[in-house]
C-alpha cells in the first residue's frame, strides 16, 4: 500500500501544481505561457543541479519566457522554480510517461504550436488543425 502511494503522488502534486499555477495565470499570454511551465521547471532544476558553484543556496531563480511577438515576457512564479517544487513536477511527469500505455493518456490539443511540432508526422489531429488554417 505504501508503494502505491509514493507512485500516485507525484502525479497527484504535478496535478495540483498545475491548476494552481493555471489559476495564477490570468492574462492571455500568462494562460499560453501555463503550456510550457513543466518545461520552465526542467530549466529551473537543470541550473541548480549542472551549474552548482553558481547557485548559492540562498538564490532564488528566475524563469522567463519571453514571446517575441509581441514583445512579451512571463516570469515563472517564484513558488513554481523552487527546487523540491520543480523535481516533484519532473517525477510526476516521467512518472506519468512510464506508466502510460495508451494513446488516450496523450490528448491532442491542437493550436499553432503544431506548425512547428516535431512530432507532427505522428499526430494526426495536429496535421488536420493545419489543414484547416489559413496560415
Amino acid at each position: 500500500m505504501t508503494s502505491r502511494r509514493r507512485k500516485r503522488a507525484p502525479t497527484l502534486f504535478l496535478k495540483q501544481v498545475q491548476t494552481a499555477f493555471r489559476s495564477h495565470c490570468k492574462t492571455k499570454f500568462a494562460r499560453v505561457a501555463s503550456d510550457y511551465q513543466l518545461q520552465m521547471q526542467a530549466y529551473a532544476l537543470a541550473v541548480r543541479e549542472l551549474l552548482p558553484s553558481t547557485i548559492r543556496d540562498r538564490v532564488r531563480i528566475e524563469v522567463t519566457l519571453h514571446f517575441l511577438d509581441p514583445n512579451i515576457e512571463y516570469n515563472l512564479p517564484a513558488e513554481f522554480a523552487r527546487h523540491r517544487t520543480c523535481a516533484r513536477a519532473i517525477d510526476g511527469a516521467m512518472g506519468e510517461l512510464i506508466s502510460a500505455r495508451n494513446p488516450d493518456n496523450f490528448p491532442v490539443s491542437p493550436a499553432r504550436h503544431c506548425r512547428m511540432c516535431n512530432f507532427l508526422e505522428l499526430c494526426a489531429g495536429g496535421r488536420q488543425w493545419l489543414d484547416q488554417q489559413k496560415y
